[in-house]
């Protein structure tokens, strides 16, 4: 059974419409939701961003491990290949 995008997006938004009347919830506005936000400090944010920015930098050195590994391995492929085709 096809369905085409606009049938698609119409059944979407029925649900999401039956979901929140289950829940007895409401669509917020943007103003509504503003009120309710705390707003941060960006130094406070910051520290949140650092933990992440280490790891990557930590993933970043065993890719380059494992990069350096893969070529050795396929050095030595190589290598036996070459013996390989001069035996034959």
């Amino acid at each position: 059974m096809k369905i085409k995008l606009s049938e698609l997006k119409k059944i979407i938004r029925e649900e999401g419409l039956a979901h929140n009347e289950k829940l007895g919830d409401k669509p917020r506005s943007v103003e509504d939701a503003a009120k309710d936000t705390e707003e941060k400090d960006a130094s406070e944010m910051a520290d949140s961003l650092e933990h992440p920015v280490d790891w990557m930098k930590a993933l970043d050195i065993k890719e380059r491990k494992a990069r350096r590994y893969i070529k050795k391995i396929r050095e030595e492929k190589a290598k036996v290949r070459r013996i390989l085709a001069k035996k034959q």
